[in-house]
C-alpha cells in the first residue's frame, strides 16, 4: 500500500507540473507570431531579430528544464 501511495503521489506530482506550465506553449506561439509579424513589418530593424533569437533560446531552455523535470519524475516512478 506505501508503494501504492508512493506512485500515485509521484503521478500527482508530474500532473501539477503539466498544469502549471500548460499555458507556456499557448503563450509562446501567440508571442512568437506577433514576433514574427513585427519583422515582416520592419525587416531590416536588427533588434527584433535579435529579441526572436533570444526569445527561442529562453524558450527552449525552459521546455527543456520542464522536459527534464518529468523524465526524473517518471524515472522516479519506474
Amino acid at each position: 500500500v506505501n508503494i501504492q501511495l508512493q506512485i500515485l503521489k509521484e503521478i500527482q506530482e508530474m500532473e501539477n507540473v503539466i498544469e502549471s506550465n500548460e499555458t507556456l506553449f499557448a503563450d509562446y506561439f501567440k508571442k512568437h507570431f506577433e514576433l514574427l509579424k513585427t519583422l515582416n513589418k520592419y525587416p531590416r530593424i536588427e533588434d527584433y531579430h535579435i529579441f526572436l533569437h533570444e526569445y527561442e533560446r529562453k524558450m527552449f531552455d525552459d521546455l527543456r528544464l520542464i522536459t527534464l523535470e518529468l523524465r526524473t519524475i517518471f524515472l522516479k516512478t519506474y
